[in-house]
């Protein structure tokens, strides 16, 4: 903090940025865990596939976990419906899991760091996927940061010189 050669009140507004934001990150994570595990529980609830709570609780877990995420439960799952012989209870399993447990991530996510973090949900939306593109796994965390930054010193750059 003492080694940015910036204003107190510039290098103030820029750690609240990132602090901000890694916050707005993290219970944006969480919360889209919450809701897949929701969306899951009831999928195996309708689907009646025991035992659905510790499935749904395994999901909160797995979705958790960037590389893993909710497929990373409900897949295993389908592949076992699917070798048994309950193909149609497969098929269904599969359709409820790709359009709707694992797609809610990719719409919630952005919705709840966007709200946080003061930028637009197309931003972090393309923040995120740039980030992991870029960067991988940790490109979640990154994308979403390295814009928050980014605008936060355009900013600072208008107001100090075109202001």
């Amino acid at each position: 903090y003492r080694l940015i050669p910036m204003s107190e009140k510039n290098k103030t507004e820029l750690f609240e940025t990132l602090n901000t934001t890694f916050k707005a990150i993290i219970r944006g994570q969480f919360l889209t865990s919450v809701i897949q595990a929701a969306a899951a529980t009831l999928v195996f609830l309708f689907l009646n596939i025991q035992p659905f709570l510790l499935f749904g609780l395994l999901t909160f877990v797995a979705s958790l976990i960037p590389i893993i995420g909710a497929a990373g439960v409900w897949v295993p799952i389908d592949i076992y419906l699917f070798v048994t012989g309950n193909v149609h209870l497969a098929v269904l399993l599969l359709i409820c899991g790709v359009a709707g447990i694992s797609s809610i991530d990719h719409v919630t996510k952005p919705l709840f760091i966007g709200q946080h973090s003061k930028l637009s949900f197309v931003l972090i939306f393309f923040g995120i996927l740039g980030g992991i593109a870029a960067y991988g796994v940790t490109g979640i965390f990154i994308g979403p940061i390295v814009l928050a930054v980014f605008f936060t010193l355009i900013k600072m750059f208008y107001e100090h010189y075109l202001a």
